[in-house]
């Protein structure tokens, strides 16, 4: 059991941290801004992750979500596709709120990637603020089923 949960989670994991990370822009957006927006956003998102029930404008439908669960029926079933839902409707919820707050979910290419981690986590940190809140986006909008 436990050789098919590392499986799994490799074969899952590793598309996904190839990818570089995504940021949000908004065009001059300030750092407070952009923080308060990343907060409120964020505590909707734990809301909708942590409740089923919970809708707020940007949740997704829990009807449809609900229903793989529903029909499972056994509880480890069930406990499995509630935890994969509610990351699911949290990153939903995190990035629908963000988007209509007017910001693009972007995501830099690999190649400009690699030297920016290479950076000192202050630099690095100001590059991807720089990014977030320059005139006019630098990188190609990240497609919704590639939020992380």
């Amino acid at each position: 059991m436990r050789v098919m949960a590392i499986v799994m989670l490799i074969a899952v994991a590793a598309p996904v941290a190839a990818r570089p990370p995504a940021y949000q822009h908004k065009a001059r957006v300030t750092l407070d801004s952009i923080g308060a927006d990343q907060v409120e956003c964020w505590n909707d998102g734990m809301k909708a992750m942590n409740d089923p029930k919970y809708q707020s404008r940007w949740t997704p439908n829990p009807v449809t979500e609900g229903t793989v669960a529903g029909a499972a029926g056994a509880g480890l079933a069930r406990g499995m596709a509630d935890g994969l839902m509610g990351g699911k409707r949290f990153k939903l919820t995190f990035h629908d709120c963000m988007i209509d707050k007017g910001y693009t979910h972007r995501r830099p290419p690999e190649a400009e990637w690699k030297p920016h981690k290479k950076l000192k986590k202050t630099e690095r940190q100001a590059q991807i603020f720089a990014w977030s809140s320059g005139p006019e986006p630098l990188h190609p909008i990240a497609p919704r089923e590639e939020f992380d």
